[in-house]
Formats: structure tokens, C-alpha cells, sequence
């Protein structure tokens, strides 16, 4: 009876602990389990966040390239449409030089006409003076006068041929005046429109209008200070339009508003600081 009750005794605590390492063994194996789980989450977590940033950055590199594609286009508008107003201008100045060389050839050429013709006339006319003088010698008297109604003839066509150059040198230097002056303008044009873009860029340091959507919205008002339509339509209409508040709500002094003190509209999307009236009334 005392052998058979060891030997119970003996398996059963051979089996309680062949249960208990099994048992161990699971749990063992069950939070390895669990571990590398939680490590392939972490390591999936990881790569869903880069991703997500890489994802992001990409966006903001296509979002920056077509800025720069869109301000590349409009500068090589502006070049181009520079430079076809200096085609435009040089074909002008090219055409009006070759008027003017046309005109000085066709001059050149007319005076070397009348020059030949002239001398012909003089040939002719010595020929005749001398015949007349052979033949006319009692006609001297006559053939002089001749000569010098000739000579007057060709001194006034001579006098016509000079005054003729005078007047197309100076139509010509009007001409060139002219185009200097277009020149001149569009080069003062293009420096006035520098100037404005320049100005434009100062402008920008002037007092800022709160507009909607604008951080520092939500000051306390102070509802003693209001502004209506009927209170004072002078005030009311200059912060309707500065503020650009089409709705036509009332205005609340703000002391407290983050951009400094001044009057906010009834909704508090629009606020205009008192530094910001004052400028634009004065400028």
C-alpha cells in the first residue's frame, strides 16, 4: 500500500511538471510571438510614415516646379514681346534710313543730270556765241544779254536745286529727330514701368489690412465704440472698403486685437488697424 502510494505520488508530480513546462513553453513562444508582431508594426508604422513624408515632398516639389515653369513662361513672354517691339522699332529706323538713302541717290542723281544738261547748255551756248560772234558781230549787245539770261537761268535752277537739298536734309533730320523721340519714350516708358514695379514692391511695407482667413481674429471688441451706416457714413464707408467687407456689418473697436488696436467688423473676419487708416487716409 506505501509502494503503490509513492509511486502515484511520483507520476503525478511527474505529469504536474511535464504540464507545467509545457505550459511554459507556450507562453515562452507566445511572447516571442507577440514581440515580433509588435516589431513588425512598428517597422510597417515606419514605412507607412516615410512613406507618407516622401509622398508630401514630392507634392511640394511638383508644387515648386510649376511656380517656377509658370514664372519661367511669363519672363519669356516679357522678353518676347520686348523684343518684338525692338524688331518693330529697328524695322522703322531701317526703313526710314533707306527712304532717306533712296532719296539722297535720286537727289545725287538729279543733280548730276541737270549738271550734264547744264553743260550741254554751256557747250551749246559757247557754239551759238562763238557762230553769232563769227556771223553777228554787230549783234554783241543781243548775245550778251542772252548769256546772262542763261547764266541767270541756270544760277536760280542752281539756287532751286540747293534750296531742294536744304528742304529734304531737314525733313530728313525731323524724320531722324522723330524717331529718336519714339525711341527715347519707349525707353522711358520701360524705365517708368521699372520704377512702378519697384514702388509697387516698397508699397508693400505699408501697414497691412486684415483680411479674411488672417491670424489674430477674435480680439475682444469694446462694444461702447461702434461705427454704422447711419452713426458715420464717412468712417463706416472707409472701412467697408479697406477691410473689404462687402456685407455691410457694423464695425467694433478693438484694443486687443494681435495686430495692434482698431476696428473689427461684427463677424471678425475683417480688422483694420488705426496705424492702417491713418496711412491710407494720408496716402
Amino acid at each position: 500500500m506505501v509502494e503503490c502510494t509513492a509511486t502515484c505520488g511520483v507520476a503525478c508530480c511527474g505529469a504536474a511538471n511535464f504540464i507545467l513546462s509545457t505550459l511554459w513553453t507556450f507562453a515562452l513562444s507566445f511572447l516571442a510571438a507577440l514581440a515580433a508582431l509588435l516589431s513588425l508594426i512598428g517597422t510597417a508604422a515606419a514605412a507607412y510614415g516615410a512613406w507618407w513624408t516622401y509622398n508630401k515632398a514630392m507634392d511640394t516639389w511638383k508644387w515648386l516646379l510649376g511656380r517656377i515653369d509658370t514664372l519661367e513662361s511669363g519672363l519669356k513672354k516679357e522678353i518676347a514681346d520686348r523684343l518684338t517691339a525692338e524688331g518693330i522699332i529697328k524695322t522703322l529706323i531701317t526703313k526710314e534710313h533707306d527712304e532717306h538713302t533712296l532719296n539722297e541717290t535720286n537727289i545725287k542723281n538729279t543733280i548730276a543730270d541737270e549738271h550734264k544738261e547744264h553743260t550741254l547748255n554751256e557747250t551749246n551756248i559757247k557754239n551759238t556765241i562763238a557762230e553769232e560772234h563769227k556771223e553777228h558781230t554787230l549783234n554783241e549787245d543781243n548775245i550778251k544779254k542772252t548769256l546772262d539770261k542763261e547764266r541767270s537761268d541756270r544760277l536760280d535752277d542752281e539756287t532751286r536745286i540747293d534750296n531742294r537739298i536744304d528742304s529734304e536734309h531737314k525733313e530728313h533730320t525731323l524724320r531722324e529727330g522723330a524717331i529718336e523721340q519714339e525711341i527715347n519714350s519707349e525707353r522711358a516708358a520701360r524705365e517708368a514701368g521699372d520704377r512702378r514695379l519697384g514702388q509697387t514692391k516698397q508699397d508693400k511695407g505699408a501697414p497691412a489690412v486684415q483680411l479674411p482667413g488672417d491670424g489674430g481674429r477674435g480680439g475682444n471688441r469694446n462694444p461702447g465704440g461702434t461705427v454704422t451706416q447711419d452713426s458715420n457714413p464717412e468712417l463706416f464707408n472707409q472701412l467697408k472698403r479697406l477691410g473689404n467687407c462687402q456685407f455691410g456689418y457694423t464695425w467694433h473697436r478693438d484694443e486687443t486685437h494681435a495686430n495692434g488696436p482698431g476696428w473689427t467688423c461684427e463677424k471678425g473676419g475683417h480688422h483694420i488697424t488705426d496705424a492702417a487708416l491713418e496711412w491710407y487716409k494720408t496716402n
